[in-house]
C-alpha cells in the first residue's frame, strides 16, 4: 500500500470511528462492545496505543504541526519499537525540522526492521551523501540494489545504480563505477519499468542513456581501457547525435593519451565550433600545439577566439595569461584593465596581481596601491565628506578574496606594506586590513607593527578603534606576549572611547592568569562584573568563575556558580550557567554531575551543538556509551555546519568546520576501534582553525598514530602538544601535559 492512501484509510478510522468497523449494524441497534476471546498482553496494548497515536500524528503532519507530529510519532515509537512505519514517518519530519542526525538515526532503524526497504536505503543515502560521509552513503545504496523489491521499481532502480556509479566515481573506484553505470543503461535500454512510473519520456529516457554512456566512456578512459571508451562514446553519439561535438573533446583525450597529437586537435577543433564557455578544450589545444612544436599558432588562435566570443571572459583571462607567458606583458596589462571596467572579479585580480608580482618590488607597490585606493575611496572619509563607495567596496571584497587564497602574496606585500604604514603612506584603513591578513598567515610580528601603527592616527581611531584593539590583543595572545598585552589593556582603559571597557577587562583576566598571577586576574574580573551592563554581567560572572577554577579555587568556583544558578533560572542565561557548572564537575572530576547538567541543557534544547558535542566528549573520554557519543557528535558538527552557512556569520573562516568538534569526533572513532576513520578526522582537526595550535587534538592524533604501530608520527604529534603547553596555548599544570610527557618517556626509552 503507498504511503498516501495508508494515510487516508487512518484519517477515514479515525474520522468515522466504529461505525466504519461495525460495517451494516443498524443504526437503531445499540453497538456491541468488542470482547476479545482472551485479554491482550502489554505488548499488544502498546501495539494498539501506537496505533492510535500514529493516526493523531497523521493528522498533526497534514495540519502543518510537525513538531507536535514529531513528538506523537516519537510516542508511539516508544510502544512500538519494532514498527518500520514510525521511523519512516519521523525521517521526512525531522528533515523538515532540520534535525539531520535524528533523521539518519531514523532511516538506520528503518533499515535494521526492514532491510529490503530500498526506498528509505536511497534516501538515507542521499542525506549521507549531502554530508560528504560517501563511504556510508555507498554502503547505504549496496543494500538497496541488493532488495528484491527492486525488480519492481525500475525508475528507482535507474537512480539508485546511476547514485552508486558517481559515488564509485568520487572514489576512484573505476571497475565498480563502470559496473553500476552499466547497469543504468541496461535498465534504460529496457525502459518499460521506468515508462511505467510516468515521470519520464521516451526521448528523456534516451538522452539519459547516451548521457550514461559519456560517463562510462570517461570512467574508460581512466582506466586506461582505450578501445571501450571509444566504444562507449561511439553509442552515446548513436543514441544522441546532438552530443556529436561534446564528444569530440572526450575523443581528443582519447587521441591525446595514444600520443596521436595531430587527430587529437582534429577533434578539438570540431568542439571548439561550439563556442563553449569553459577554457578545458582551448587549455587542451594549447597542450596539443606544443606537443607538435606548433606554438606560434598559440597566440594567434587565442586571439582569433576571443574575437569570435566577445563575452567569454574567462577565455580573455586565458588570453591574457599566455600574453604574459610570452612576456608581452603590457598586452596582457592591457587586457586585466579592459575587464576591471566590467568584470570585478577575483578570478580577474587573480590574473593581475600574477602578473605584476613578476614586476618584483616594483609590481608589489602596485598591488598595495590598487588595494589602497580602493580602500580609501571605499570607507570614505567624515572630516572631508567623501562618501563610501559601494563600487570599490565591490573592487576590495575581490582584491581581498584574492590575497585571503594566496598567503605567498600576502607575506611579499607585508614588508613593503609595513614600511609604508611607517612613513604615513597608507590608509588606516589598508592597515587594518593587511593587519588581520597578517595574523591569518601567521606573520604576526607584522600584524603587531601595522595595528601598532594605527594607534597613532591624528584624531584618534574613530569608527575602527574597537576593531583595531581586538585585532592587536587577539595578536598578542597568540603571540604569547601576555606582559604586552596587559600593557595595551591598562592604556586602553585610560584613552580608548569607542571600545566596551570589558575588552580589556576580560583579556586582563586571560593574560594574568597566563602570567600566573591569579590575584590580578581576579581583581580584572571583578572590574569586569562592576562595570558590565546588564546583558553582559551573566558573561563576565562566567569568567570570573573561570578564573577561580584556574587559580585552583574550586570550592569557590563551585559555590559561586551554585548561586548563579538560583538568580538565573530560565531560558538562555540558565543553559549558560548550566554550561558553566558543567564544566565546574567537570575539572572536579566529578563526572556524573557534569554530565547530567549538559543532559538538562539538551532536554530543552536537542539542538544545542556545544552540549552535544561536550556529553558526547565526555562519554567518550570515559569510554562509556560510544554509539550515542558518536551520533552526538555528529550532530553538534551538523548542526554548526548549518549555523556557519545560515548567511548571519562573517567569519572569513566561516566554511571551515568547528576544530574542537573534529576532534570529539576523532576521539570517539578512535575510542570505538575506528583507528583510519579516527586518524582521518583528528588530522583534518589538526589543520583547521584553533586546532592546528591545540596539544589536545595533537595529543589525540599521537595516541592513534602509536595504536596504528606508527610510533615515529606519534612521538612527534606528542612533541608538538608538549611545545604548544609550553608556549602557554594551554596551563602546564594541566594533568594532561605531565601525561604526554610520560608517554613520550615511555616509548622513547624503550
Amino acid at each position: 500500500m503507498s504511503r498516501t492512501s495508508r494515510l487516508d484509510l487512518v484519517g477515514v478510522i479515525l474520522l468515522f470511528g466504529s461505525s466504519v468497523l461495525a460495517g451494516s449494524c443498524n443504526e437503531s441497534e445499540p453497538a456491541v462492545p468488542l470482547v476479545p476471546r482472551r485479554p491482550f498482553t502489554s505488548h499488544e496494548n502498546n501495539r494498539r496505543q501506537a496505533q492510535k497515536l500514529y493516526g493523531l500524528a497523521v493528522l498533526h503532519e497534514r495540519a502543518n504541526r510537525l513538531v507536535e507530529a514529531m513528538r506523537v510519532y516519537e510516542k508511539a515509537e516508544k510502544l512500538d519499537p519494532d514498527s518500520a512505519a514510525i521511523p519512516r514517518a519521523l525521517f521526512g519530519l525531522y528533515l523538515a525540522l532540520d534535525r539531520t542526525e535524528d533523521a539518519l538515526n531514523a532511516c538506520r532503524q528503518v533499515l535494521k526492521l526492514d532491510p529490503d526497504d530500498c526506498q528509505t536505503a536511497y534516501l538515507y543515502a542521499r542525506q549521507l551523501r549531502g554530508l560528504d560521509r560517501k563511504a556510508e552513503a555507498i554502503r547505504a545504496l549496496e543494500l538497496a540494489v541488493k532488495s528484491p523489491r527492486l525488480k519492481e521499481r525500475g525508475d528507482l532502480a535507474a537512480q539508485i545504480w546511476f547514485d552508486l556509479g558517481v559515488l564509485y566515481e568520487d572514489a576512484t573506484q573505476w571497475i565498480q563505477a563502470e559496473r553500476a553505470f552499466r547497469e543504468v543503461v541496461a535498465l534504460l535500454e529496457q525502459p518499460k519499468g521506468v515508462l511505467d512510473s510516468g515521470k519520464y519520456s521516451r526521448e528523456e529516457i534516451v538522452s539519459q542513456c547516451a548521457e550514461t554512456l559519456e560517463r562510462i566512456g570517461k570512467l574508460c578512459l581512466k582506466a586506461k581501457k582505450i578501445p571501450e571508451a571509444i566504444r562507449a562514446f561511439e553509442q552515446a553519439k548513436a543514441k544522441d547525435p546532438l552530443r556529436a561535438s561534446r564528444l569530440a573533446l572526450h575523443l581528443a583525450e582519447v587521441y591525446r593519451d595514444q600520443k596521436k597529437y595531430d587527430k587529437a586537435l582534429e577533434q578539438v577543433e570540431i568542439y571548439l565550433t561550439g563556442l563553449p564557455q569553459g577554457t578545458e578544450a582551448y587549455e587542451m589545444r594549447i597542450a596539443l600545439q606544443r606537443e607538435l612544436g606548433r606554438e606560434p599558432e598559440i597566440l594567434n588562435r587565442l586571439e582569433t577566439a576571443t574575437g569570435r566570443d566577445p563575452n567569454n571572459v574567462q577565455l580573455k583571462l586565458l588570453y591574457a595569461r599566455e600574453l604574459r607567458r610570452a612576456r608581452r606583458t603590457n598586452e596582457a596589462l592591457r587586457i586585466y584593465n579592459t575587464l576591471l571596467e566590467f568584470h570585478v572579479t577575483a578570478d580577474v585580480y587573480r590574473g593581475l596581481f600574477d602578473l605584476l608580482r613578476d614586476r618584483g618590488a616594483v609590481g608589489i607597490e602596485a598591488i598595495i596601491d590598487q588595494l589602497d585606493t580602493a580602500m580609501t575611496k571605499a570607507a570614505g572619509d567624515e572630516e572631508r565628506n567623501i562618501e563610501a563607495s559601494s563600487s570599490d567596496a565591490r573592487r576590495v571584497r575581490a582584491m581581498l578574496q584574492v590575497l585571503r587564497d594566496d598567503a605567498g602574496l600576502v607575506r611579499q606585500i607585508l614588508p613593503a606594506a609595513v614600511i609604508r604604514a611607517g612613513r604615513k603612506r597608507l590608509h588606516y584603513t589598508t592597515r587594518g586590513i593587511l593587519a588581520t591578513l597578517a595574523a591569518r598567515t601567521k606573520q604576526l610580528e607584522q600584524a603587531e607593527m601595522l595595528y601598532r601603527s594605527c594607534l597613532d592616527r591624528p584624531g584618534g581611531l574613530g569608527t575602527t578603534e574597537a576593531e583595531v584593539y581586538f585585532g592587536l590583543l587577539r595578536v598578542l595572545r597568540l603571540q604569547r606576549k601576555h606582559a604586552d598585552t596587559v600593557q595595551l589593556c591598562n592604556e586602553g582603559l585610560r584613552v580608548a572611547q569607542r571600545t566596551n571597557r570589558i575588552l580589556f577587562h576580560t583579556e586582563l583576566v586571560t593574560a594574568h592568569l597566563a602570567l600566573g598571577n591569579f590575584k590580578e586576574a581576579l581583581q580584572a574580573a571583578d572590574d569586569a562584573v562592576t562595570d558590565a551592563s546588564k546583558t553582559q554581567l551573566l558573561m563576565c560572572k562566567r569568567i570570573r568563575i573561570d578564573a577561580l577554577l584556574q587559580a585552583g579555587e574550586k570550592q569557590k568556583a563551585l559555590a559561586e556558580c551554585l548561586e548563579l544558578l538560583k538568580e538565573y533560572n530560565s531560558g538562555s542565561d540558565l543553559r549558560d550557567v548550566r554550561y558553566t557548572l558543567s564544566n565546574v564537575y567537570h575539572s572536579m572530576h566529578r563526572h556524573e554531575e557534569a554530565e547530567e547538567q549538559l543532559q538538562l541543557i539538551l532536554q530543552v534544547d536537542p539542538n544545542d551543538a556545544t552540549a552535544n558535542n561536550d556529553l558526547g566528549y565526555f562519554w567518550a573520554d570515559r569510554n562509556k556509551n560510544l554509539d550515542e557519543a558518536e551520533r552526538m557528535i555528529r550532530k553538534a558538527i551538523e548542526l554548526d555546519r548549518q549555523q556557519r552557512n545560515s548567511g548571519s556569520s562573517t567569519d572569513p573562516d566561516a566554511d571551515k568546520e568547528n576544530a574542537a568538534y573534529v576532534d570529539s569526533l576523532g576521539w570517539v572513532l578512535f575510542r570505538k576501534g575506528k583507528l583510519d576513520e579516527a586518524r582521518l578526522a583528528l588530522e583534518r582537526a589538526s589543520t583547521l582553525p584553533h586546532g592546528e595550535d591545540d596539544p589536545v587534538v595533537w595529543d589525540h592524533l599521537g595516541d592513534v598514530y602509536y595504536k596504528l604501530k606508527e610510533t615515529s608520527r606519534a612521538v612527534e604529534a606528542w612533541k608538538k602538544a608538549i611545545r604548544l603547553y609550553e608556549q602557554g596555548v594551554r596551563r602546564k599544570s594541566d594533568r594532561r601535559y605531565q601525561e604526554i610527557q610520560e608517554k613520550v618517556r615511555r616509548v622513547t626509552t624503550r
